[in-house]
């Protein structure tokens, strides 16, 4: 097992890599003439890329310490650097300012450096990116408070997350891909659907952190006084489909109950054909002796 540690001040820009077990310094990474921000290995641990505010972004051979690319040509620092899931790309977060005043993120090829992709639709600073679990997707996000999910391939914008009225803070993409979970200045946690951007939960409760649990049925938070939760990722109505289901039936055959008693048909007569008709789902022949009891009931009250 290996493990990172930075030594800015004493050894200005230098990364080491350790050994977990034993505490034995590894390899030295040396060659950025700045500060570094963040710091991974490759998905098979051989490499590691670093990023610094010296503008520069290296891949190193976590082995032998030996620098294999330097990623060059951005104006300021950058705040973030990984590996796509088969390792074959660096996605980074820049600091660097457009020509349209936006910032942006870039996908580079971790064996030669080329920026394949440029993603360059934020407003104010990129500060964080990553890949979704299959590698097709990315998400960035930027101090205009907004979320974007991007094609990796293209750098075509998918989805903007709007809503949050402060910097987002974390966000990251469940296992599956399809919602990702976002935490801003403002402590709130939002859950988005990532197909679309639209919002599917708002937890209130002065969150600093969120992340998926790997079967993204559950959320992990931290909240600014000092707390952890475990919170569900789905709103309480969709984690009973048969609830579910059951009020979408009764929705449905209300109005068509409703349509006959009004009518004057009689009541026993319209149980009988609800229950007799082969074109409805068990859950809507329910449904209708529900809403036919319904009827009696409120017509009774006004009797009264």
């Amino acid at each position: 097992m290996r493990a990172f540690v930075f030594e800015r001040a004493l050894s200005y820009g230098e990364a080491r890599v350790w050994d977990a077990t034993t505490g034995e310094c590894l390899a030295v990474l040396k060659g950025h003439e700045d500060n570094l921000h963040d710091a991974s290995f490759s998905p098979d641990g051989a490499r590691v890329v670093t990023d610094s505010a010296d503008g520069t972004i290296r891949i190193w051979d976590a082995k032998s310490g030996e620098c294999l690319v330097v990623l060059k040509g951005h104006k300021f620092g950058n705040f973030h650097a990984s590996f796509s899931p088969d390792g074959a790309r660096v996605l980074t977060a820049l600091e660097d300012v457009t020509v349209s005043g936006g910032t942006s993120a870039r996908i580079c090829d971790a064996a030669t450096g080329e920026c394949l992709v440029v993603l360059k639709e934020h407003t104010g600073y990129s500060t964080s990116a990553s890949f979704s679990a299959d590698g097709t997707r990315v998400l960035t996000v930027s101090e205009g408070n907004t979320g974007r999910i991007w094609d990796a391939a293209t750098g075509e914008c998918l989805a903007v997350l709007k809503g949050h009225h402060g910097v987002i803070s974390s966000a990251s993409f469940s296992v599956d891909g399809t919602r990702v979970v976002t935490v801003a200045e403002d402590c709130i946690a939002r859950v988005w659907d990532a197909a679309t951007g639209t919002s599917l939960v708002e937890l209130t409760e002065s969150y600093s952190s969120a992340y998926f649990s790997a079967d993204g049925t559950r959320i992990l938070t931290g909240s600014v006084d000092g707390t952890v939760r475990i919170r569900h990722s789905t709103p309480y109505r969709d984690r009973f489909p048969a609830i579910q289901q059951a009020r979408q039936a009764l929705a449905m055959m209300r109005p068509r109950v409703a349509q006959r008693l009004d009518a004057g048909e009689d009541q026993l007569v319209v149980r009988k054909s609800m229950l007799a008709d082969t074109t409805l789902t068990a859950e809507q022949r329910t449904a209708a002796m529900i809403a036919v009891q319904a009827w009696l009931d409120a017509r009774a009250g006004k009797k009264k």
